[in-house]
């Protein structure tokens, strides 16, 4: 058994078409999902609906990488690594990972998923910020320009609260902005747990480094 469903989203300033699918049995369930930008031309959205519609499950496969294909590469630290992947955002954890842990750190780092034409870069990125709707009550610490891999963005620090317990936590960004495109970079962690990894955050995100823009 399984689902379909076309939906539009808008995000970014842009208007996106997306093909979801999803199946499973009584062990496992499966997503497949398609985002284009809206203004596409039809025969591109044909294609991509085609790739969704045509995925299947072979429980004898190997699990899939966590890297390929993905627009960057980025290193894991001795405390976080590579945990999980969402289309392009790769996702790093404590290893081994306890599920049942509460306000564990988390980074998270992925491109944005269209071209965009931001000419105030330091107010995208802390009006970005402001929107992490994990982290509540912010207040601004910290905001400076960096150069990474090439790229110039900002780095941003704030305080606030955890949006279910109201617990103190710490929110680092750093987004970069490439010729097209722009990398967004983002770690949160409790506030008594900031003096390790913030500079744990810092680590992952100097050490990325962009694929070639087509």
């Amino acid at each position: 058994m399984g689902l379909y469903a076309e939906l539009e989203q808008a995000a970014y300033e842009t208007n996106f078409q997306k093909y979801l699918l999803h199946f499973g049995n009584e062990t496992i369930s499966i997503s497949v999902l398609g985002t284009i930008e809206k203004l596409a031309n039809d025969k591109d959205k044909e294609a991509l609906k085609a790739a969704v519609l045509s995925a299947t499950y072979n429980k004898k496969a190997s699990a899939p990488s966590l890297v390929d294909g993905l627009p960057f590469t980025i290193s894991d630290t001795t405390k976080l690594k590579r945990w999980h992947r969402l289309q392009n955002s790769l996702i790093f954890r404590e290893q081994p990972f306890d599920e049942k842990a509460i306000h564990r750190p988390v980074y998270v780092v992925a491109p944005s998923i269209a071209s965009l034409d931001i000419s105030d870069k330091k107010a995208y990125a802390e009006n970005r910020v402001s929107q992490t709707v994990h982290v509540i009550n912010q207040k601004s610490e910290s905001t400076k320009p960096v150069e990474i891999a090439g790229l110039k963005g900002y780095e941003i620090v704030v305080t606030g609260q955890d949006h279910k317990d109201q617990s103190p936590m710490m929110l680092y960004q750093t987004m970069l902005f490439g010729k097209k495109i722009y990398y967004i970079f983002q770690g949160i962690c409790s506030e008594k747990d900031r003096a390790v990894y913030l500079n744990e955050f810092r680590m992952l995100t100097e050490s990325f480094k962009p694929k070639p823009e087509d």
